[in-house]
């Protein structure tokens, strides 16, 4: 009994060492020497610091585990990319403003999809030049630069649900989603979610979309408001539904901390004469 305890104990050792992402990173970042370059978690959205290193001769490594392959960036200065740390070489090149990591199979996958997405910078560049030249009277030309960028734009948009479509099953997917979620409609978004292998759902991306679609599904016309409990100038609290349901209509105004008094008295005074 004793045999088959320790004889399964170390075959679950053994399952959860091999479950283990063990990555390296060899960089290149030319021209870029005693400067430091930061690997960050890109998933918590606190971009906590990982590992740091000096730049040398143009090159730089990092080497560590990871319980699972997860998204990760490395900066240096104005130069940075985004990369999946999985099992292998990842091999991350550095410029002065940008950067793109391959070399293993989930980063060549991501590459090969900002590729096809970043093929159609050059034509919004290209229009957003024509619009700084044109005169405010130019105002047709203006609405056909208009429809320009939506055709450019609904295009771009058709490559990354192609994308995202592709790798349901791994993490790409959950990357591109979070990026492009606003690009996408609520029904989009819920298909993919539907159609996305655990890998994906699990995610830390995956599991932002997925808090933000919740959030904006109670926000939506017709939804119950979401009470709020606060403190009033005199310290007694107060709550949102001691004012709504009275038969009238409740004006909320939001003040940020370095709103100063006078506008912001200004602004509201505004809004009351308004008719609702």
């Amino acid at each position: 009994m004793n045999r088959i305890s320790i004889t399964t104990c170390a075959l679950c050792m053994s399952l959860a060492a091999s479950a283990q992402v063990n990555y390296t990173i060899k960089g290149s970042a030319t021209g870029m020497d005693g400067q430091t370059v930061y690997l960050n978690d890109a998933e918590s959205g606190e971009a906590a610091a990982m590992d740091s290193v000096i730049i040398s001769n143009n090159a730089f490594t990092f080497k560590g585990t990871q319980p699972k392959a997860c998204f990760a960036t490395v900066s240096a200065g104005r130069a940075r990319t985004t990369l999946i740390l999985e099992d292998g070489t990842i091999n991350v090149s550095l410029d002065k403003s940008s950067g793109k990591a391959t070399g293993t199979p989930s980063n060549d996958i991501l590459e090969a999809c900002n590729e096809k997405i970043n093929a159609f910078n050059n034509e919004y560049k290209a229009l957003r030049k024509q619009a700084s030249e044109l005169k405010e009277e130019d105002k047709d030309k203006m609405l056909e630069l208009e429809k320009s960028w939506e055709d450019v734009s609904n295009r771009q948009t058709a490559v990354v649900k192609e994308c995202i479509n592709q790798n349901l099953n791994n993490i790409v997917g959950a990357q591109l989603l979070r990026r492009f979620e606003s690009s996408l409609s609520s029904e989009e978004v819920t298909k993919i979610l539907a159609a996305a292998s655990p890998v994906m759902k699990e995610n830390g991306y995956t599991q932002a979309v997925i808090k933000h679609q919740t959030a904006m599904k109670r926000a939506e016309v017709g939804q119950k408001y979401t009470d709020v409990k606060l403190k009033d100038v005199n310290g007694k609290e107060v709550a949102l539904s001691d004012y709504i349901g009275k038969g009238k209509y409740v004006l909320i105004d939001f003040w940020a901390s370095w709103c100063g008094n006078a506008t912001c008295k200004s602004s509201l005074r505004k809004v009351r004469f308004q008719r609702f």
